[in-house]
């Protein structure tokens, strides 16, 4: 080998090794100190790229981990204010049940409902003043909102809360008021019936209660209508003939949660002059039928007929016959046989102050109503045109109606049909929901026309809000009105309440499924960025040694051209 001393390749190897084991330590140095593998693109640019994407889900789903649990804190601060509102409710409906109860008095009634318009009005204000972070979260401004609760764009819970003010939730309702006959609005025909010289046809006084709300007509021909909700629609299909109660049963069946009742409500009096009330002195007699069979088995066996006779008088005026001296014995002979028709009676007093007797049935069956009265020693009653009439439950109006019965010469009147064989009368179905539904129907006779009382048309019929604003518990009509209002308000609040609850068990489990995620992939991220101290401290140690090595290595390179001495002495 040459002996030079220009070129020390030694020293160059022993410096080259001596700055490479140099870098080694300050890699092991730098990795033992911030204890990560990677800290610069230079340690490991394709680890560095994927452990920054998964440094970026990370922190994002910590992020949303966060959201969701201020959403669980929004959820609970309305549902807690929900709670309230329900109580109130719940309270407004118990003074309500108090109120329809005929022991108490006008000022009882005021006194229920000062409590009642207190209640309503902590209800107004809790809708409006529950706020979270400065939102009001139950006057309805907060509506539809999302809950980010991913790492990424669109990865939302969404939600919604309702409008709790007093004006805005309530009992959405179609009829309720209004009554129909069979043959459409209006069709109250006079007819002919046979009889003999001492028959008398009865002064017999038809009408539904009182109302110009739409309401659904127990039809005479087979349809279908449909129910439209924010659900869907919902089609309702009926029989030729069907009563209102087989009308309510199809729509409860329907599944649309609009709920259907029927009910039947027939007024029978006499018309005295312009009142409507019974004459003086005078036997009346009629037959009622549940039953579309021969209306001449009124007086047989027939289960289901049922007839009625009483005579009043003993007053000098028509206002003066009342239900306790005259109208009861009829009264009483009605619900008796109320196991057989199922209607019962009770006496009504009209606004002009006659006395008549309602009937009713809860179920919405029909009931037909026959002129059946004999006057066996052959006097004549004297009822004139003039004091015949018969109200349309429709529209409210009275029209006088007269023909001549066949072989007697008497002035009286008759049923609808014109055979004579009585008036059937079909009860009213009252759809009801805590949501706003419409019903659409192609059958003109089905529906009464609430903005233009006593026409029918086929056609859309949007259902109107009884708001909780409106309760009223000062009669018992209203009483009972407040009862189906707070009902539907109840059903809305518990609605959004079991929406909020399901709302904050998915956040909770959400949550979850955000820390299990964001563990698994900080255990990724880990395996790939931080520094393993075992092999990094191994490193370290070789590097040190390494370097002690190496520069005792270059202190002996680098005497090595003195040995070149040697040969020049």
């Amino acid at each position: 080998m040459s002996q030079v001393i220009n070129s020390n390749i030694a020293s160059l190897t022993a410096q080259r090794n001596l700055n490479s084991s140099q870098s080694s330590l300050n890699t092991s140095l730098e990795r033992l100190s911030s204890g990560l593998r990677i800290n610069s693109a230079k340690d490991d640019a394709a680890g560095l790229a994927i452990s920054e994407r998964m440094s970026t889900q990370i922190r994002g789903l910590n992020q949303a981990n966060r959201n969701a649990n201020d959403g669980i804190s929004l959820t609970q601060t309305a549902e807690g204010a929900l709670t309230e509102i329900g109580n109130n409710l719940q309270r407004i409906r118990e003074l309500s049940v108090q109120a329809s109860n005929a022991t108490n008095t006008a000022s009882d009634r005021a006194a229920l409902q000062a409590e009642v318009t207190q209640l309503t009005s902590e209800i107004q204000r809790v809708a409006t003043q529950t706020q979270f972070n400065g939102m009001n979260l139950l006057d309805g401004s907060f509506g539809t909102f999302n809950l980010q609760v991913g790492a990424n764009a669109n990865q939302t819970i969404s939600a919604s809360s309702g409008n709790f003010q007093t004006n805005s939730f309530g009992n959405y309702r179609i009829g309720g008021l209004a009554a129909f006959t069979s043959g459409g609005v209006g069709d109250l025909v006079a007819g002919t019936i046979g009889a003999n010289s001492n028959a008398i046809g009865n002064a017999v006084l038809v009408s539904g209660t009182t109302g110009d709300t739409s309401g659904v007509n127990g039809a005479a021909a087979a349809g279908d209508f449909r129910i439209s909700t924010s659900s869907g629609n919902f089609d309702v299909y009926y029989r030729a003939g069907a009563s209102a109660a087989e009308i309510a049963s199809s729509i409860n069946k329907a599944g649309s949660g609009v709920n259907a009742s029927a009910t039947t409500e027939v007024v029978l009096g006499a018309a005295t002059g312009s009142g409507a009330g019974f004459l003086q002195n005078t036997t009346y007699s009629f037959a009622i039928s549940t039953d579309y069979s021969d209306p001449t088995n009124a007086n047989t066996v027939d289960p289901k007929f049922t007839t009625i006779s009483f005579k009043t008088g003993g007053a000098d005026d028509a206002s003066d016959v009342d239900s306790g001296n005259y109208l009861s014995t009829a009264i009483k002979a009605f619900n008796d046989a109320s196991a057989k028709t199922g209607f019962t009676a009770e006496a009504v007093q009209t606004e002009d102050g006659y006395w008549a007797i309602k009937l009713s049935n809860t179920n919405g069956n029909d009931l037909r109503i026959l002129n059946n009265s004999y006057d066996n020693t052959g006097a004549a009653i004297g009822i004139t045109v003039s004091d015949i009439a018969v109200l349309d439950g429709d529209t409210g109006t009275t029209d006088s109606l007269a023909d001549t019965l066949a072989g007697g010469g008497l002035d009286a009147t008759t049923g609808v049909w014109t055979n004579g064989n009585g008036a059937w009368y079909t009860g009213k179905v009252t759809l009801d929901s805590a949501q706003s539904f419409s019903v659409t129907t192609a059958v003109a006779d089905v529906f009464q026309d609430a903005a233009t009382p006593g026409t029918a048309a086929a056609g859309t019929y949007g259902a109107q809000l009884q708001a909780t604003n409106a309760v009223d518990v000062t009669s018992y009509d209203a009483a009972q009105r407040t009862l189906s209002i707070v009902d539907a308000a109840l059903s809305t609040v518990n609605s959004q309440r079991a929406n909020f609850g399901a709302l904050q068990n998915r956040l909770e489990s959400t949550m979850s499924n955000l820390q299990s995620t964001s563990e698994n992939l900080s255990a990724s991220r880990s395996r790939i960025r931080d520094a393993d101290f075992a092999a990094e401290s191994a490193n370290l140690t070789r590097s040190q040694i390494l370097q002690q090595a190496g520069v005792a290595m270059l202190a002996q390179a680098n005497q090595l051209p003195n040995n070149v001495l040697s040969l020049l002495r």
